[in-house]
């Protein structure tokens, strides 16, 4: 039996409950569990968990704080943001590899308002949406690492900084991220 969790006042249950409940159900159309509102769109309480521990883990090692000059993004907003910008780079100036042929999927999935500034644009935190999501189902040592560099790639791009080491160590590390998970 699953422990069930309430959720704003609905039950909640674990992953793998949920999971259960969807093979035996014959409902296709049942949301994969509750929402979470972030500002001007819903995305699933999850997928919010699993980038704040990803934050947290990062945030409390020295050596990855460092990396991901984690006090230049502190919102919710400012990380998405990064993560997003972080899948533009690897897309446009990447090494051909996994990460990549995913970063050009997210890109084409979520593409740049040609009217919008870069750094405004909605697209940038849908992609960072796009990488916390393939994180989520199976977890890696090398996620914290791999989330560190994406924010420093993407917080040092906004400041018109663009380090070849740190393009190419994001998408090895997410190349072997999904090698190990099976993608």
């Amino acid at each position: 039996m699953h422990n069930i969790i309430r959720y704003r006042n609905r039950p909640y249950l674990p992953f793998e409950a949920r999971k259960q409940q969807s093979e035996t159900s014959d409902s296709a159309d049942t949301p994969s569990g509750p929402l979470h509102h972030v500002k001007n769109y819903h995305t699933d309480y999850r997928l919010k968990s699993r980038e704040l521990h990803l934050y947290n883990a990062t945030r409390n090692d020295a050596a990855l704080s460092v990396i991901a000059s984690i006090d230049a993004v502190k919102s919710w907003d400012e990380r998405l943001q990064a993560l997003g910008m972080a899948i533009t780079i690897l897309n446009n100036r990447g090494e051909e590899g996994k990460a990549k042929t995913y970063a050009t999927a997210i890109c084409k999935n979520f593409p740049k308002h040609q009217s919008i500034k870069i750094d405004a644009d909605p697209a940038l935190n849908l992609r960072g949406l796009a990488f916390i999501l393939q994180c989520q189902d199976k977890e890696t040592l090398y996620d914290a690492t791999i989330y560190a560099l994406g924010l420093r790639l993407g917080s040092d791009a906004k400041q018109q900084i663009l380090d070849s080491h740190y393009i190419n160590g994001f998408g090895a590390s997410w190349s072997a991220r999904l090698a190990l998970t099976g993608h």
